[in-house]
C-alpha cells in the first residue's frame, strides 16, 4: 500500500450525487504539491455556472474532511470537516500538528503545571519526546541547528540573524509555536530578546533522530522535455523546472556514468549514477534505464 501524501481531501458523495457533480467536486478539491490547485472562478467558467450554484453542488452533494497531515504524537491523521476552499486553505496556512484529542490531553496536563515557565517547560519536553522537528522543511531545519550550534542568543544574532532576518524570524516564530525553543524576553512590554533557550537534551535527540524528510540519493534519473518555446538562440534546446524534495549527494572521487537517452517524443532522459549502484545483467551489458521524473520525484513544478 502506498504511503499518504498530505494534504489531501476525503469525500462522501451523497446517494443522488450525479457523475457530472462528482467531477466538479473532485476538480473542487483537487490538491497536487499541497495546494488546491482549481481556482472556483475557473471551475464556474469550466462548467458554465454560477459561483453560488458551485458552492450549493459542493455542500450539497457531499461531505468533505482534509487530512491536514499525521498528529506528531498517536500518528492518526489530523481530520477536519470543510465546506469551502476558503476554510481549507485557511486550515493548511495554520497548520495543527497534533489531533483535538491529544491537544485536549496536552492541555489538561498544561493546566495542572504551577506557572507559566512549568508550563512551556512540559512543552518543549513533550516536543523533544515526539520529535515535533520533523514537522519542519529542510531550511527550517537548518536555522533550529544554528540556533543549537550557536549555543546563545548574542552569536547567533551577530553571525547569522542579523544578515538573514526576513528569511529566519518567521522560522524561529514557528520553531517557538512548535515548543522546540523558548524566545525569552525583556525589558519594557518585552520586545527585547534575551535568550534562544532550547532544553540541553535537544541536541542528542538531533543526533540520535535527524531529521525524516531528509532523504538522501545518489543518482538522478528524469525526464527533460524539449523547449519548443525558445526566443534566442542561447536558450536550452531542452528544458524544465524540478523542485526536489531531497538532497541529491555527488560524492567526490567517486565515478559516475552520466548518460542520455532520446525518447520518441523528442524528449530526454538524463541519468547520472555512481557505477557501483548499477547491476550488470548476464550479457554483461549495463541497465539502469531511467524512470520518468513523476515516477521519483512528487514536487514538480510545471
Amino acid at each position: 500500500m502506498s504511503e499518504k501524501k498530505y494534504p489531501f481531501v476525503s469525500v462522501r458523495f451523497s446517494e443522488y450525487c450525479q457523475e457530472e457533480n462528482r467531477s466538479i467536486i473532485n476538480e473542487y478539491w483537487k490538491i497536487e504539491d499541497g495546494k488546491f490547485v482549481t481556482a472556483p472562478k475557473i471551475l464556474s467558467d469550466r462548467f458554465g455556472i454560477s459561483s453560488s450554484t458551485l458552492s450549493k453542488i459542493v455542500k450539497s452533494n457531499s461531505e468533505s474532511i482534509l487530512h491536514v497531515e499525521k498528529c506528531l504524537v498517536c500518528s492518526v491523521d489530523i481530520e477536519i470537516t470543510v465546506t469551502s476552499l476558503t476554510t481549507a486553505r485557511s486550515q493548511l496556512v495554520n497548520k495543527k500538528f497534533i489531533c483535538e484529542e491529544c491537544n485536549s490531553k496536552q492541555k489538561e496536563q498544561l493546566r495542572k503545571a504551577q506557572n507559566p515557565f512549568e508550563r512551556k517547560s512540559h512543552r518543549m519536553n513533550y516536543a523533544v519526546k515526539y520529535k515535533f522537528w520533523n514537522r519542519l522543511e529542510k531550511d527550517e531545519f537548518d536555522v533550529l541547528r544554528k540556533i543549537i550550534e550557536f549555543g546563545n542568543y548574542y552569536e547567533f544574532r551577530k553571525k547569522f540573524l542579523t544578515q538573514n532576518f526576513e528569511f529566519a524570524w518567521p522560522i524561529i516564530e514557528k520553531l517557538d509555536n512548535l515548543a522546540l525553543i523558548d524566545i525569552r524576553r525583556e525589558g519594557y512590554g518585552k520586545g527585547v530578546i534575551r535568550e534562544l533557550f532550547f532544553l540541553p537534551g535537544l541536541r542528542e535527540a538531533l543526533k540520535i533522530n535527524p531529521l525524516e524528510t531528509i532523504r538522501i540519493e545518489s543518482d538522478l534519473n528524469f525526464q527533460i522535455p524539449q523547449h519548443f518555446n525558445r526566443t534566442k538562440e542561447s536558450q536550452p534546446n531542452f528544458f524544465k523546472r524540478v523542485v526536489f524534495n531531497q538532497d541529491i549527494v555527488l560524492k567526490e572521487g567517486t565515478e559516475y556514468f552520466c548518460s542520455v537517452w532520446e525518447n520518441d517524443d523528442g524528449s530526454i532522459n538524463l541519468g547520472i549514477t555512481a557505477k557501483s549502484e548499477l547491476q550488470e545483467n548476464k550479457s554483461g551489458e549495463t541497465t539502469n534505464q531511467p524512470k520518468h521524473i513523476a515516477d521519483l520525484i512528487p514536487k514538480i513544478w510545471k
